[in-house]
């Protein structure tokens, strides 16, 4: 007859590290981005009181639209995918007392996930700002740089051409980085509070259009990834677009090409011409 020892599962600390690596692989992942510096980390679309949906519709760059999406409430998608909430408890699992899931754990969460962030947190990071993400150790949030591997960068200012000139540099710190992708016309939460018709409702979209916004995204023109490239942009790296609710993927092509190619093609020039200097310079 077996002795209990025999009969009982083995537990985690009996399993060797690929075994457990493989396990919390697959905890980590989720079919949502999550939004790492959220200013309203606390908020949820289940704490949502439900009004009447309204008819906000999202599309892809080719006028398509997301299975899993049906509608709105309250102004909050309503997507079918993993909450925000789901993601800390992630975050709050890989913490735990177990040393070997802590060490194995934080790593797989950052490698795993898609993360969005702001601009601004960014330009923080690469600066080693220990505030950078509230609630994060500083230890922790250089594991954002060295295993990230999927980023969306949240950036309201699609029209100047600055953001595109920077972002080989901006990149650039991610070690493990193989596909970004740029979030537009996305209003983050800055604290304020606005009244309209009577009631007072707080600025900034709900992080939940994040997911519905990411998973309709669409990898950028040929031309801009022509551009990008030739201001040091790795050729690799795959590089996509998203447009949050009630903006226009036509408009924003043309204000594109209108606005910020002209500048790359100048930059593109510039660099040219500083790389024959510097050789006639070394000869």
């Amino acid at each position: 007859m077996a002795s209990v020892s025999q009969t009982q599962p083995p537990s985690l600390d009996h399993l060797s590290d690929d075994i457990l690596q493989c396990i919390l692989d697959v905890a980590m992942t989720r079919d949502s981005p999550f939004y790492l510096d959220n200013p309203r980390p606390r908020q949820d679309r289940d704490h949502y009181k439900r009004r009447k949906a309204r008819d906000d519709t999202l599309e892809s760059s080719k006028g398509e639209k997301d299975p899993n999406y049906t509608g709105t409430a309250d102004g909050i998608p309503q997507h079918h995918r993993a909450l925000q909430s789901d993601h800390v408890k992630d975050w709050i699992f890989i913490n735990s007392t177990s040393h070997r899931i802590r060490r194995l754990g934080k790593t797989t969460f950052f490698r795993q996930k898609t993360i969005a962030m702001h601009l601004s947190s960014i330009t923080l990071l690469h600066n080693n700002d220990p505030d950078t993400i509230k609630g994060m150790a500083p230890e922790d949030q250089t594991l954002i740089l060295r295993y990230v591997r999927d980023i969306i960068i949240i950036d309201p200012q699609p029209s100047s051409p600055n953001a595109w000139l920077t972002l080989p540099k901006l990149l650039c710190p991610f070690s493990r980085v193989n596909r970004c992708t740029l979030l537009l016309e996305f209003k983050p939460y800055s604290g304020m509070v606005r009244e309209r018709d009577g009631v007072k409702k707080e600025d900034g979209d709900h992080a939940d259009w994040i997911t519905a916004a990411f998973v309709l995204g669409a990898v950028i023109p040929p031309e801009m990834q022509e551009y990008l490239t030739g201001i040091g942009m790795p050729r690799t790296l795959k590089l996509e677009e998203a447009m949050a609710c009630g903006t226009d993927w036509r408009g924003h092509r043309d204000m594109i090409a209108k606005s910020v190619y002209p500048i790359l093609r100048l930059r593109i020039e510039l660099l040219g011409r500083k790389k024959k200097m510097d050789v006639r310079a070394a000869s």
